[in-house]
C-alpha cells in the first residue's frame, strides 16, 4: 500500500471558515438590532413631537375661532374679551394685530399673529388675515454635542 494523500481543504480549514461566518453573522445581527432600536426610539420621539404640535395647533385654532366669533358678534366689546383671554392687541402700520401663544410643551410654544380688518369707526369687520403661525423655543434648549463627528 502506498501513502495516503489528502486532496482539497482539510477539516480544520472548514471549521475556521464556519467560525468566521458565524462571527460575521453575529456581528451583523447585533448591528441590525442596535440600528432597529435606534430607529424605534427616533420614531417614538417624532410621534410625540408631532402629537404635541398638532394638539397645540388645534387649541390655537379653537382659540382663534372663539375670538373671531366674538369679533363678529361682539362689535366694540371684542377687545375686552381678547385681553381677558390672554390675547395681545397692538397696531402695526395702521392695522390691528392680535397675537397669542399656545404652549406645545415645556420648551416650545405656538405663536400666532392675526391681522383684523377694522372699519373707519374702529369696529372689527370680521375679516382677518393670519400673518404669523410659528413654533418658538421658550425654555433652555440644550444641544447634545457629546458625539464629535469630525
Amino acid at each position: 500500500m502506498g501513502k495516503k494523500e489528502s486532496i482539497g481543504i482539510g477539516t480544520g480549514s472548514v471549521s475556521i471558515l464556519a467560525i468566521f461566518v458565524v462571527l460575521c453573522l453575529t456581528t451583523l445581527s447585533a448591528l441590525s438590532l442596535v440600528s432597529a432600536r435606534a430607529d424605534y426610539v427616533l420614531a417614538e420621539k417624532t410621534a410625540q413631537v408631532s402629537k404635541e404640535y398638532y394638539e397645540a395647533d388645534a387649541a390655537a385654532e379653537a382659540k382663534l375661532a372663539d375670538l373671531l366669533e366674538v369679533v363678529k358678534t361682539g362689535g366694540y366689546q371684542w377687545e375686552g374679551y381678547a385681553m381677558e383671554q390672554g390675547f395681545e392687541i397692538f397696531l402695526r402700520d395702521g392695522t390691528t394685530v392680535v397675537a397669542y401663544t399656545v404652549p406645545i410643551n415645556d420648551k416650545k410654544e405656538l405663536y400666532a399673529e392675526i391681522e383684523l380688518v377694522v372699519d373707519a369707526e374702529g369696529q372689527a369687520t370680521g375679516e382677518w388675515n393670519r400673518t404669523v403661525w410659528q413654533t418658538r423655543i421658550t425654555g433652555e434648549y440644550i444641544i447634545d454635542e457629546s458625539m464629535n463627528v469630525f
